[in-house]
């Protein structure tokens, strides 16, 4: 899914660039070679790291997270903590006790992004 997300996010005419990061470096080089575009950049990280992820987290503006279940909402936590909105693809119960760090830290943790097409009008009327 996240290689997915990328290739649609450097399709937009509307998003300057688009950073992958990942353990596997066979993946990162694949993606480069698909996508071939200037916007993407790659980086190889272990997620686990957790201060190493904040540190990485603080350059955008916002993360998608599409990392598997076991990672899911220790990355969202390190999103708080960076100061920085996330949108997963995953949802965990966990996910519904991130909400008072996530309104303090002034960010919007938005989990089960997958399920979200469900909501896109209620979502997009307050939006407006």
């Amino acid at each position: 899914m996240g290689r997915a997300i990328a290739l649609d996010l450097l399709d937009s005419t509307e998003v300057e660039k688009v950073a992958v990061a990942d353990l596997a470096r066979q993946k990162l080089k694949d993606l480069q070679s698909e996508a071939n575009n200037e916007k993407l950049s790659t980086r190889m990280i272990d997620v686990a790291r957790e201060s190493k992820l904040v540190d990485l987290i603080r350059k955008f503006d916002i993360v998608t997270n599409a990392l598997p279940h076991s990672f899911s909402v220790a990355a969202d936590r390190a999103a708080i903590r960076a100061g920085v909105s996330v949108v997963d693809l995953s949802f965990e119960d966990e996910h519904m006790q991130l909400d008072a760090a996530a309104r303090k830290a002034r960010v919007a943790v938005i989990p089960g992004s997958t399920r979200a097409h469900q909501h896109t009008d209620g979502l997009c009327i307050r939006a407006i």
